[in-house]
């Protein structure tokens, strides 16, 4: 996170989740990453995934997928 801040900024990236997908005890999220670099002002907004993990109710393991189909397959879903 700190690399992320140091080239885009603290306000200049944001994570957007759009779709929630329930897969027992995790839960899918799709979305996308948008991105405006700190110097040169370029812009990027691409489609991400990301899988959540519960145990015990709180959450245990969040890994992020920079293809969504991945962290539907990691989590056993398909498209």
């Amino acid at each position: 996170m700190q690399e992320v801040d140091e080239q885009f900024g603290e306000w200049e990236w944001q994570l957007v989740a759009e779709e929630w997908r329930d897969a027992g005890d995790r839960v899918v999220v799709l979305g996308r990453v948008r991105l405006r670099g700190k110097e040169s002002g370029v812009e990027v907004d691409q489609p991400h995934g990301w899988l959540v993990e519960f145990q015990d109710g709180m959450v245990f393991r969040f890994q992020h997928f920079a293809r969504p189909h991945e962290a539907l397959e990691a989590a056993g879903l398909s498209e």
